[in-house]
């Protein structure tokens, strides 16, 4: 059983092949060599090792999944400049310190998932990729100091240009999340005011959304338009960015919202006083309209392509759902009836709900709200004749 691993010799170049000590869950300990100019450790080398310390003297290149899944690793020091491949930490679920003490980098997924890791040290001449820290959601520190500024709700002044350099694409890492609850409830609170309906709500920070952003038509696969902060940190983002941040906006609003997606575009079903419906904010921004705005399943269907279908996705830990799938969005603005189609007869129901004559059902006030701006009233009735006479010219 494999506890201590001593590399006796002087090397110019140290090379460790890959899957040569994979598995040696009793293995604690590496004595490196007195004399060495550079270390290279092969893919998944020590995966699924018993480290707790892992101190690495010299310069070295480490192999993808190198050290993954080391249970009771605890602390990393780079001794050495150091360049990581993807994967090297992925699922150290006890990491909570890692110094880069001369230098290097980190490739994508390099410490994703290690719960644990709250301080990264670090040099002026280190680089990681945006995502390499991606799901570390107790990463609080840089030099053991905040990343976040909780005062002025923006990064530390000191690491600002760092994390906008290298963390712009991070996925549930514990400094950003903090900022982007801050400036999330920043903006429901300069934007909500408690008297509005949810119908207002919705489309108050619809308006904020596509007013504050743009969409990223020379970058749509780059890993800073596809988290929850590609709003706050870019002027623009892609259907994600949108669809992510709407969700947070609402909920913190304390509407009802999911994220839901299809194989290629993203958006958001809302719950508007016990009705869901579909919101497109990308699609609403790029055509400046209120187009895809409280649609039913049957409207989105109807357009196909990329809302043909869709599933519900949780995009990181800020999106807390206890639902498993998408709630079904039944009914069209305007379907006052709720018969599952807009015609005469719901025209027939608003016009008498004005002249106070007949009572559309409280459960179903806001579907009277065609034009949605939290009022039922003659504006409606013309929207929805509009509504009834493009369906039937659909048909």
């Amino acid at each position: 059983m494999l506890k201590k691993l001593s590399i006796a010799g002087t090397y110019d170049l140290l090379e460790i092949d890959q899957n040569n000590f994979k598995d040696c869950s009793s293995l604690k300990e590496i004595v490196f060599p007195k004399q060495c100019s550079y270390i290279r450790f092969g893919s998944f080398s020590f995966e699924n090792c018993g480290f707790e310390i892992l101190d690495i003297p010299y310069d070295a290149e480490i192999g993808q999944g190198a050290f993954e899944s080391n249970d009771l690793l605890t602390n990393v020091l780079f001794s050495g400049k150091t360049d990581l491949k993807g994967y090297v930490f992925y699922n150290c679920p006890k990491l909570e310190n890692v110094k880069f003490a001369n230098g290097g980098s980190a490739e994508k997924n390099a410490f994703l998932n290690c719960s644990s890791l709250k301080n990264i040290d670090i040099t002026d001449d280190v680089t990681f990729d945006s995502k390499a820290f991606d799901e570390c959601t107790s990463l609080m520190t840089i030099n053991s100091e905040p990343a976040f500024d909780s005062e002025t709700g923006d990064f530390s002044s000191k690491y600002r240009d760092f994390i906008l350099a290298n963390f712009n694409g991070a996925q549930d890492v514990g400094f950003i999340n903090q900022y982007v609850e801050a400036n999330v409830k920043r903006i429901v609170n300069e934007v909500i005011s408690d008297d509005m309906s949810d119908i207002q709500k919705a489309k108050a920070l619809h308006d904020w959304l596509c007013d504050n952003t743009g969409y990223d038509h020379d970058s749509v696969d780059a890993d800073r338009n596809h988290h929850d902060a590609s709003v706050l940190m870019n002027d623009k983002t892609v259907c994600e960015g949108y669809a992510s941040f709407y969700d947070l906006l609402l909920r913190e609003a304390g509407a009802e919202s999911y994220y839901v997606h299809s194989s290629d575009h993203a958006w958001n079903i809302i719950n508007i006083d016990g009705h869901f419906f579909h919101s497109d904010t990308t699609w609403d921004d790029l055509t400046s309209s209120y187009k895809y705005f409280l649609k039913s399943d049957s409207e989105m269907k109807s357009e196909g392509g990329s809302h043909g279908s869709w599933n519900l996705l949780k995009p990181s830990s800020l999106h807390d759902y206890t639902r498993t799938s998408a709630p079904e969005c039944k009914y069209s603005m305007g379907d006052v009836n709720t018969d599952g189609e807009l015609n005469s007869a719901d025209l027939v129901c608003i016009s008498q709900y004005l002249h106070g004559r007949s009572g559309i059902t409280k459960a179903n006030r806001a579907l009277a709200d065609v034009c949605c701006d939290g009022e039922t009233d003659v504006f409606d009735v013309v929207a929805l004749r509009r509504k009834v006479i493009n369906e039937v010219m659909s048909r």
